[in-house]
């Protein structure tokens, strides 16, 4: 995690330096003593992230349009595997500029894009998500999803808590190692030791149905069929199928709620400019201090709340839903309006302990609607989500902090704010509806309502 930070902070020096003009000790000190310097920087670097993001959603909403689909029928760790093998490419090329500071140029940071180039969060979250229902009963998905989110928050708040170790020890070149080497280790683990959940309903191979005297021309268009046209029919049957006692309408819900949800990891990315910007001396340091505290929160939630809530209480996936949702709204105009990074910037944060909850609580909402056997088509349909308004969103955000960083930086939170609002509304109407989705049935019939 702080070699994110690291990452960004090298970035941005290699901008203040080599495209903006600067010496090399106004470039160090422009957080502190030239305030105005922090603004041209950040101004230059917002624009640049966004032109890197726009390089990665193309491939990345081409792939969501087939590979859950796929996944139904090849499984679930080839969805695991390219962003993981992508993210070692891009973590080897932070290294590369780190190796030449000078000689790389500045547009070669567009390759540290190749995790999402290569599928990135909307296919990884597939996987993830598709695994793990997979391999639990649909009352405890969300539970077991939720141990999920869990497990992957230890390792960050690990990582966290040892990087300013790392840095400090070894510098950038050890927390960029460092970070390849856990990455590598990972990938083999999945390759080597991590079993696959799906049972292919077909032969695996894509040519079964073929025969020797088929012509090239042949052989390609029954793979385009397979991995294009199949896949596409698939996805959108399953997503305009009839269902008994208004699941459907609970299903486009949770779709409208989940592209809500979505937007605060736009504030994710921005918020460590935000902070630099706001709280003059900020650091990657301090950065990883407040990570570590609220990940901690978070991990309480992930581990014994949501599981506690779930199977213990029992609760819906819709009262769950509600309570996050409305906590997160007034964690987010807190933030918004912080005048001091202690206490009230913390504070209004760890309000926030509960918003990992969301996307497994929501995806578990949605398996509820669907049948086992259609679960990584709706899957799909939520990675196509997520890459679509991500690829609509991250502009206007950064836009918008761009405007704003001279008037009200803060304004990112309070729209995000606004947005969980109308989330929060939803869930409120759901709850009221969660006698039909727990006896609510797939119809038999693929045309629509």
């Amino acid at each position: 995690m702080f070699a994110a930070e690291q990452g960004s902070n090298l970035m941005m020096n290699k901008i203040c330096e080599l495209e903006l003009g600067y010496n090399q000790t106004t470039c160090l000190k422009r957080g502190t003593d030239f305030s105005d310097v922090e603004v041209d920087v950040q101004r230059y670097t917002n624009m640049f992230e966004l032109r890197r993001k726009y390089i990665a959603m193309v491939p990345q909403i081409l792939y969501t349009l087939v590979a859950g689909a796929l996944s139904d029928s090849f499984g679930r760790k080839p969805l695991l595997f390219f962003p993981m093998l992508g993210r070692i490419l891009g973590k080897t090329v932070h290294l590369l500029h780190l190796m030449f500071y000078h000689e790389l140029p500045i547009w070669a940071y567009y390759f540290t894009e190749l995790s999402d180039i290569m599928g990135g969060i909307p296919i990884y979250y597939m996987g993830v998500y598709g695994y793990g229902s997979n391999t639990v009963d649909q009352a405890k998905r969300a539970a077991r999803l939720a141990r999920f989110d869990g497990v992957e928050q230890v390792a960050y708040l690990t990582g966290a808590a040892l990087s300013p170790v790392v840095f400090r020890a070894f510098g950038c070149w050890g927390s960029f190692l460092s970070g390849i080497t856990i990455n590598i280790a990972a990938l083999l683990i999945l390759v080597l030791r991590t079993p696959e959940p799906i049972v292919p309903k077909e032969e695996k191979s894509i040519f079964k149905d073929a025969n020797s005297s088929d012509t090239t021309f042949s052989k390609i268009t029954r793979l385009f069929h397979r991995c294009v046209t199949q896949p596409l029919s698939e996805t959108k049957a399953t997503l305009a199928k009839k269902r008994d006692h208004g699941l459907r309408t609970v299903l486009y819900l949770a779709f409208f709620n989940y592209a809500i949800y979505l937007l605060v990891l736009n504030i994710n990315s921005l918020e460590y400019l935000y902070l630099k910007l706001v709280f003059p001396g900020f650091t990657g340091e301090d950065m990883a201090v407040y990570k570590v505290l609220t990940k901690t929160f978070v991990l309480i939630t992930m581990f014994i709340l949501m599981p506690y809530f779930n199977g213990k209480l029992h609760w819906h996936e819709t009262s769950i839903l509600s309570i996050i949702s409305t906590s997160l709204v007034w964690s987010y105009f807190g933030r918004g309006i912080a005048a001091n990074l202690i206490p009230q910037y913390y504070a209004a944060g760890l309000l926030g302990f509960l918003q990992l909850g969301l996307y497994c609580t929501n995806r578990s909402l949605i398996t509820r609607c669907i049948d086992d056997g259609e679960i990584g088509k709706a899957f799909a349909g939520v990675s196509i989500l997520t890459a679509m308004v991500m690829a609509v969103s991250q502009p206007i955000y950064r836009h918008l902090y761009d405007a704003t960083l001279d008037v009200f930086p803060g304004s990112i939170f309070m729209v995000t704010a606004s947005a969980l609002a109308v989330a929060s509304l939803v869930n409120y109407f759901l709850v009221s509806k969660r006698r039909s989705i727990q006896v609510g049935r797939v119809t038999p019939t693929d045309s629509t309502e």
